[in-house]
């Protein structure tokens, strides 16, 4: 199992660290299932429109070799362009399209 967390030296900023814990979450899961370790598999994480976009694009791409979903609350303007596509998104909410229509 490849590690692709590349360095946790302590000197990275908030977006960089959030970017850093989804990764480890990503991997933790692909560990949990290699060893028959039972968990979720889901990961819900807040605030990911403060990391690069290059970042993002890296864990959607292991999302594809992970058996998990990766659940991201993220304002439209901020998602990668190349993931603002049908199959990348499952709930689409706007001022005139709300979640409970309050």
């Amino acid at each position: 199992m490849e590690n692709d967390a590349k360095s946790l030296n302590g000197q990275t900023g908030t977006s960089k660290k959030k970017g850093e814990i989804t990764a480890f979450d990503l991997a933790y899961v692909k560990f949990a299932d290699a060893l028959g370790i039972h968990c979720l598999h889901f990961i819900l994480h807040d605030q990911m429109e403060l990391v690069d976009d290059n970042q993002i694009q890296g864990l959607v791409d292991e999302l594809g070799q992970t058996n998990c979903q990766l659940m991201v609350p993220i304002l439209r303007d901020k998602l990668p362009i190349a993931l603002n596509q049908p199959e990348h998104i499952a709930l689409s909410l706007s001022q005139d399209d709300k979640l409970f229509k309050v």
